[in-house]
């Protein structure tokens, strides 16, 4: 696999603590909340047919008519599809304006305090499926060191092209981000990791080797909290250490969780 050569900044010197974006920073998903803001623009920035077979594409999956992995090809092919042939600076500035609108709405309370929280003891990572041109401003807002998302091509006039992008939804897009950053990081800071994520299967490469390991779960019904049991137990195969969070409308004590974690780990002033 091809290393990111952002990670030469890396500090070798710190822990890591990753995040999934989607459910854990923001309301999800922003890879749908952004074209649909981009389509809505005069004239429309993102193809309309192509927005709608990204919702599509999201309904076939939820049927359970595509398994995850190709459901996650697909849809950020399609986005590829519908921002194709935009110039970068212009969805950038759109970018900006996006979250300068809608940040409020779409951002959990607790996003930035808790990355406030981490920043002093920890690398703060970003992983997520959602793309690059859609998420650069929130990192900068909230203070993110690295984001690691799907990226969609560009040629040499700084246009959106149609062509395969890098796919960060996938499990492996995922598994691939937290090995090259393993072979940077001495492996005796990896018990002071932490790693955050909503899904139990697609976000367990952000949380099977950091010391911490945090999965909000949505358990706003006892057929979710029945399911949600199952899987968490698989997970725990792996993952032995991992700890449960609600949702955050369900648990208000998230930053005192991790500031008492923090504490045991002696990372805390």
């Amino acid at each position: 696999m091809n290393k990111d050569t952002i990670l030469e900044t890396l500090d070798q010197t710190k822990p890591v603590a990753f995040f999934d974006v989607d459910g854990v920073l923001v309301h999800p998903y922003v890879i749908l909340h952004f074209p649909k803001f981009l389509a809505q623009q005069t004239p429309s920035l993102f193809k309309i047919d192509k927005l709608h077979l990204m919702i599509e594409r999201v309904e076939n999956y939820r049927r359970g008519e595509v398994d995850y992995e190709q459901f996650a090809t697909d849809w950020i092919r399609t986005y590829a599809a519908g921002i194709a042939g935009n110039e970068v600076n212009t969805i950038g500035l759109q970018a900006e304006k996006f979250w300068s609108d809608n940040i409020d709405v779409l951002l959990y309370p607790y996003a930035r305090a808790l990355i406030s929280l981490l920043k002093p003891y920890h690398t703060i990572i970003a992983v997520s499926g959602s793309t690059t041109d859609s998420l650069y401003p929130l990192t900068k807002l909230l203070g993110i060191d690295y984001l690691f998302a799907s990226t969609i091509q560009i040629d040499e006039n700084h246009r959106y092209i149609d062509k395969e992008p890098i796919n960060r939804a996938t499990d492996k897009g995922k598994e691939e981000v937290v090995q090259q950053v393993k072979g940077i990081i001495d492996n005796k800071l990896w018990p002071l990791g932490f790693g955050f994520g909503d899904n139990i299967v697609h976000d367990e490469p952000l949380l099977r080797h950091v010391g911490s390991p945090y999965l909000f779960a949505d358990v706003s019904s006892e057929e979710k909290q029945q399911k949600l049991n199952k899987q968490f137990a698989q997970l725990q195969l792996k993952v032995p250490q991992v700890i449960l969070l609600r949702q955050p409308q369900d648990n208000p004590h998230i930053l005192s969780i991790i500031s008492k974690r923090l504490s045991a780990l002696g990372l805390s002033n």
